[in-house]
């Protein structure tokens, strides 16, 4: 009955992010200044990074290898907890946000929270990184195409 009720919350949050990418999309775009028609200052090249390669590695970097170190981390201080949304989770998230300021607009980078608390949650209901790989690729994808796709 459990593995139900955990199957299920898995494939709704799944469904959710798989949804959220578009319309994530076209709020990044226009925070980021581009929008429908207005292509991103990005080659052929950096759009494959980001749709392969950033979401492979960012995905295995903050949903895998730091989300067990806080994990353990917050366990060994006695502070995990298992709301809807964890303390795990949000310290992630704010650190995957963070390390987009160095190259990216402080609005880019704030707006890459919630769907880093997003992939999150699928790391959290299914366990495993790689459903966050492909939906980050979905996210990046997305993003390109409201964009207008890479510039020449």
């Amino acid at each position: 009955m459990l593995s139900a009720v955990i199957r299920g919350r898995a494939r709704a949050t799944l469904a959710l992010a798989l949804a959220a990418g578009p319309l994530g999309a076209l709020a990044l775009a226009l925070v980021h200044g581009g929008g429908p028609g207005r292509p991103p200052p990005i080659s052929l090249q950096a759009a494959i990074l980001m749709i392969v390669a950033a979401p492979v590695l960012e995905e295995l970097a903050f949903r895998g290898a730091v989300t067990d170190l806080v994990q353990a981390l917050l366990k060994r201080l006695a502070m995990a907890d298992t709301s809807t949304l964890t303390r795990t989770n949000v310290i992630t998230s704010l650190a995957f946000a963070a390390c987009h300021l160095p190259y990216q607009p402080i609005g880019m980078a704030a707006a890459v929270l919630l769907p880093s608390l997003l992939l999150g949650k699928v790391r959290e209901v299914t366990g495993s990184v790689v459903p966050c790989m492909v939906i980050h690729a979905w996210f990046n994808a997305c993003y390109l195409m409201v964009g207008g796709g890479p510039a020449g």
